[in-house]
């Protein structure tokens, strides 16, 4: 992305409001996302957008004609309420390369996706934040297995002009998502931290993909979670203390994510093998999650009935 592109968000406003002093506001039945200011812990470990990158090209003219005679326009809005409710530890979209996941679902938004939201409407975030996923596990490869090949009984491809609750696999209540089911699709990539932003999700199920990299501490913001699955996949690092705030978590799977035998090859063509560390060969065995999850910590999941997070 030219620098000539970026430049034209410098100024702008973190808080979502106008330049004019008139309040930006949504719909009131959006729900009460947390912010990346709501935990201190986020603001560190800057995610590295090389590790998500996959076979795109650069978005283009996407910071361009932020104001006229009216005053801020949809661009301009939709980088403003992004930033402000849902990028979490710190980030800008300023300073993404273009390549970068969270920056191409806001081009997908802005400039493809033929649903045309507003920036005032309730359904933005969680939009975003499945656009993300996309990007970040690369899409791309999901087609070809036939798990999102058209329009089917089992609801749209993802990152069809459809609404988010009939894309495959993704359950919703009252226009909200409640359920994301995408076992052994293929996914590749790391979990976004901006996956906290699904507040209303009850059940996870993301077992046998080639997931790497660690658990974001922000999936501890997911309170509604009664049902989490992350089996079967190459995570490693220490398992975040914040899962202990998921107090109405039922069912708890995180086991068996080293010594896995098997790859996953991204659009571009790279093969991930999640027996190694990142899913590539030069970081060595990948050596799994560790930390203690059977500690005094464990009296706060109040609702858990199976748990399973054996190596």
């Amino acid at each position: 992305v030219g620098s000539a592109e970026k430049s034209a968000t410098d100024g702008l406003n973190p808080d979502p409001e106008a330049s004019d002093g008139s309040q930006i506001e949504q719909k009131e039945n959006l729900p009460q996302y947390p912010g990346p200011d709501d935990d201190p812990s986020q603001n560190t470990d800057q995610i590295d957008p090389a590790e998500n990158t996959i076979n795109q090209t650069a978005p283009i003219d996407l910071m361009h004609n932020f104001t006229d005679e009216t005053g801020p326009n949809r661009e301009s809005l939709f980088v403003q309420i992004l930033e402000s409710q849902v990028l979490q530890r710190n980030a800008t979209f300023e300073d993404m390369d273009g390549d970068d996941p969270r920056y191409l679902a806001l081009d997908w938004m802005l400039n493809q996706d033929e649903m045309n939201l507003d920036a005032d409407d309730a359904r933005l975030n969680q939009r975003y934040v499945l656009a993300l996923l996309a990007f970040a596990l690369d899409y791309q490869v999901w087609e070809p297995i036939g798990k999102f090949a058209g329009t089917s009984a089992d609801g749209d491809k993802w990152l069809s002009s459809s609404d988010v609750c009939s894309w495959h696999n993704v359950t919703c209540e009252e226009d909200v998502i409640k359920e994301l089911d995408l076992d052994y699709y293929s996914l590749i990539g790391n979990i976004p931290a901006e996956i906290n932003q699904l507040i209303t999700l009850e059940h996870m199920s993301l077992m046998g993909n080639c997931l790497y990299g660690s658990i974001p501490p922000e999936i501890g913001q997911l309170t509604s979670l009664k049902y989490l699955d992350l089996s079967n996949n190459a995570l490693g690092g220490q398992i975040p203390e914040k899962i202990f705030n998921l107090n109405s978590l039922e069912d708890l799977y995180l086991e068996s994510q080293k010594g896995n035998n098997w790859t996953c090859t991204r659009s571009n063509g790279e093969v991930v093998d999640v027996y190694f560390s990142q899913g590539d060969p030069e970081n060595g065995a990948n050596m799994g999650l560790e930390g203690k999850i059977l500690d005094d910590n464990v009296a706060n999941l109040s609702s858990l009935k199976n748990i399973m997070i054996h190596s």
